[in-house]
């Protein structure tokens, strides 16, 4: 009776696998959709930002607030999913640097302004004055059990929580990853 019983899981399994896959096939088509459907010419960030709006080119003019400036790591510089990294990707870690951008009008966002290696983490990063930026929208990440989970109160970031990082810089929970400037 249980060797039956095994032989119903396997099928049941392998279908519900397939079921999973095709799903996340569906997902990952929509997904390049959207992208493709916002990589157009880059415009004025949107008075209303909805998830249909990630990966929308932004371009920009304002100013850092190299104060408030956050790391978020570590992470190898090469992220891209679950994978086992090599020992190169593993010593060769390091940051996003997520810094604050006043606009003209007076509302911050953020910046994913990209990876700093650990190595350069004494460098200065500063931009002084008005910038032009341009980047996508992004969303934030959600936390998993596999990240340290962040510690806002000590600046310390593990993954971009967009709403805590906003709170604690007084922005509005909106991420520009840069695709060109500073």
């Amino acid at each position: 009776m249980n060797k039956i019983n095994l032989l119903w899981a396997i099928p049941l399994t392998t279908t519900g696998l397939g079921i999973w896959q095709i799903q996340r096939l569906q997902w990952k088509q929509n997904l390049i959709a959207q992208a493709e459907r916002h990589q157009k010419i880059a415009g004025k960030l949107p008075t209303e930002i909805t998830p249909e709006k990630q990966f929308m080119r932004i371009k920009e003019t304002g100013e850092y607030i190299n104060e408030k400036e956050m790391l978020c790591g570590v992470r190898p510089r090469n992220q891209h999913g679950f994978y086992l990294p090599d020992i190169e990707q593993i010593t060769n870690s390091g940051y996003l640097c997520i810094t604050p951008f006043k606009l003209p009008s007076g509302k911050q966002i953020l910046v994913n302004r990209g990876w700093i290696s650990r190595d350069d983490l004494d460098k200065d990063r500063k931009v002084e004055g008005s910038v032009e930026i341009e980047g996508c929208l992004r969303e934030g990440e959600t936390s998993n059990s596999m990240r340290l989970k962040n510690e806002p109160e000590n600046n310390l970031w593990y993954s971009v929580d967009l709403n805590a990082m906003a709170k604690k810089t007084g922005s509005e929970p909106i991420l520009v990853e840069l695709t060109a400037g500073n």
